[in-house]
């Protein structure tokens, strides 16, 4: 289903499914999947909402569409004869040789594939409400909906958001709340914003239920938990561009 929904964010975004204009300069660039099976690069170059496919399009000033076996889930996929690989189309030879270069420096390029990644995911982590398409059970209600604050700790963020994002998905499922995180904390707050949205009785529910998991995790009531001897805490300064590294997909680095 994500991957269906991913191409149709494609086709749209490149102008739809059809045809590119017959008068347009092209180039076709073979997504190496077998020489990296394990680079999701279908999913990598439309990026969360189809943010990396606008963001190559708007950068180049060329069409990005992607084509091939592969390119979508429900066998659909345009040009299934051919091996999936991207068509960069372009008005001008100029935008053309400068969406050919930003695709390659992706699709040919493992490493900077892997940090795109860690990129489009600490974007989700940070800032990008997981299951907002309806996965995590929210549905769209308008932006005058009731809504609430509420402060986590910064250091207890990747719980809330768990393994893939599955914990605040079944949050969101449960309670039929939006829930979004803020995407940085505020200036000296050790406490990162989270933003319930939705019906008030929902919105209690999403309370209560992101309470219970802050005490389950604290051993504090109806936790049981052992907390154990004090902890000894220090602080380091790290490089922004490696805060994806240190979280982990989903939060998964910082839990272990």
């Amino acid at each position: 289903a994500a991957l269906a929904i991913a191409a149709r964010i494609s086709a749209q975004l490149a102008g739809g499914g059809g045809g590119v204009g017959g008068s347009r300069l092209q180039k076709k660039i073979i997504i190496p999947v077998n020489e990296y099976p394990d680079i999701n690069f279908l999913g990598l170059l439309i990026g969360p909402r189809g943010s990396t496919q606008k963001d190559l399009q708007e950068r180049s000033g060329a069409r990005v569409y992607i084509r091939g076996r592969g390119s979508s889930k429900d066998g659909n996929d345009e040009a299934p004869d051919e091996p999936l690989h991207v068509l960069v189309s372009a008005d001008s030879q100029e935008k053309l040789d400068r969406g050919t270069r930003m695709v390659e420096d992706i699709v040919l390029n493992p490493e900077n594939a892997r940090r795109l990644k860690q990129e489009q995911l600490r974007l989700l982590v940070e800032g990008v409400t997981i299951g907002e398409t309806g996965e995590g059970g929210y549905r769209d209600r308008g932006r005058d909906e009731p809504r609430e604050e509420i402060k986590v700790p910064n250091t207890e963020v990747g719980l809330l958001i768990g393994r893939g994002g599955e914990t605040i998905n079944r949050l969101q499922r449960d309670s039929g709340c939006r829930i979004t995180i803020a995407r940085e904390p505020r200036p000296g707050s050790p406490n990162r914003v989270v933003t319930i949205s939705g019906p008030e009785s929902q919105i209690a529910r999403a309370k209560d239920d992101i309470k219970q998991l802050m005490e389950n995790r604290r051993g504090g009531p109806g936790g049981g938990r052992d907390r154990g001897p004090p902890m000894e805490r220090k602080s380091i300064n790290i490089p922004g561009h490696m805060v994806g590294m240190v979280i982990g997909k989903g939060g998964e680095t910082v839990e272990t």
